[in-house]
């Protein structure tokens, strides 16, 4: 029988899969959608 310490771990693996593949297709969508717009815009640092 699987330990539990064994399948929350391939479960945890499995949902962070599931996670990026889920961003990595809408960061495909909203780039269709808007070519020329960035998703994540750089930041500047205005706290120095």
């Amino acid at each position: 029988m699987i330990s539990y310490e064994t399948l929350f771990k391939s479960l945890t693996a499995l949902l962070n899969f599931a996670i990026s593949i889920i961003t990595l297709q809408s960061n495909i969508k909203n780039k269709k959608n808007s070519p020329g717009k960035e998703e994540f815009p750089q930041q500047k640092d205005t706290n120095l």
